[in-house]
């Protein structure tokens, strides 16, 4: 599908505005737009970035290892588009447009290549059964900056999911329903976050005597990123105190100065680290309030509310109420029993 481009009057606009420190919606060029997430359930979060929204639901199953990594769970990664999303997204159809084939790419590099989880901890049996957690990403808005709103919703949704707890006797694994066992948060080493700038190569006009210049813009809308010449990613993790550089991505045809790459690391960890702080409140808010509600409010399948004497009782045999699951494991897969 083809989707016109922005207009000569747009462009003009946008530069304009840009010259004198101003955007279109009222932001000054280095303001980002406001961040609102919501928790859904256990390990599903919706992450409002201005108008833009994504959808994160992480999940996770057992299933055997790669044969070159016996002692290593699974992570993946999608990102899945929605029609009403974009309309360059056309229906019918799952491949990601050209637009937002980048955002995949540096999301799976930011999350899955910095092995921000910790795949050993997913291992259950050596050699033959591991934990293979799904990171699922639905665009329901796409306002602009989908990288940094998706990235936002990646790891809210996995510091908010939990996997069962699984006892292991020789053999045989035994999966624990939640309403059993509390399950286990994942092992997550660091947050990475993305922070997405845009840069604008204003030319020059002798007739108001202005000179050709450049200008960097946080968090761009839809319309900032459509006219941008090239955009840069900074991908950080950690506090205001500390913070860590996990990559730098710039795409686009037109050459960035140093310094203006370093002001982007700068402000791009500051950001990072505000977001990062941002999750913990929210989730920690969450716990709060799902730890807080009575026994009867709660739906089916959510875990009981965790105190001392929960393990007290020795574990009643599999196939007995509270049992759990029996895992048998056999030479060509799984199977429940």
């Amino acid at each position: 599908m083809n989707i016109p481009g922005p207009s000569v009057n747009d462009k003009t606009l946008l530069h304009q505005a840009s010259r004198l420190g101003k955007r279109l919606d009222g932001r000054v060029l280095d303001q980002v737009r406001a961040l609102k997430i919501t928790v859904v359930s256990q390990g599903v979060v919706q992450v409002h970035l201005g108008r833009t929204s994504v959808l994160g639901e992480v999940r996770a199953e057992l299933v055997p290892p790669f044969p070159d990594k016996p002692n290593e769970g699974m992570v993946q990664l999608e990102l899945i588009p929605t029609p009403m999303a974009d309309p360059c997204i056309e229906p019918g159809r799952s491949a990601l447009p050209e637009t937002l084939k980048d955002a995949r790419g540096i999301l799976m590099r930011s999350i899955i290549r910095s092995r921000c989880v910790d795949t050993e901890a997913l291992c259950v049996l050596a050699g033959k059964l591991v934990w293979s957690v799904k990171i699922e990403l639905r665009i329901l808005d796409n306002g602009g900056n989908v990288i940094d709103c998706a990235s936002i919703a990646a790891i809210a949704a996995l510091r908010n999911f939990r996997v069962k707890k699984v006892d292991v006797v020789g053999d045989v694994v035994t999966v624990h329903e939640p309403f059993d066992y509390v399950p286990v948060p994942l092992t997550i080493h660091h947050d990475p976050i993305s922070v997405s700038f845009s840069v604008l190569q204003l030319p020059a006009d002798k007739d108001a005597q202005v000179k050709e210049e450049q200008k960097v813009i946080s968090d761009p809308t839809a319309l900032e990123e459509s006219v941008a010449d090239a955009m840069i990613v900074i991908t950080a993790s950690g506090t205001q105190e500390k913070s860590v550089l996990f990559g730098i991505h710039k795409h686009g045809g037109v050459p960035v100065p140093v310094e203006c790459i370093t002001r982007c690391c700068i402000v791009g960890q500051q950001q990072a680290a505000e977001r990062a702080a941002q999750i913990r409140s929210i989730l920690e808010q969450y716990e709060v309030w799902r730890k807080g509600r009575p026994m009867h409010s709660r739906g089916v399948g959510e875990e009981p509310e965790p105190h001392a004497d929960l393990h007290a009782d020795p574990a009643p045999p599999p196939g007995a109420p509270g049992g759990g699951v029996e895992v048998k494991v056999e030479a060509d897969g799984v199977v429940e029993g």
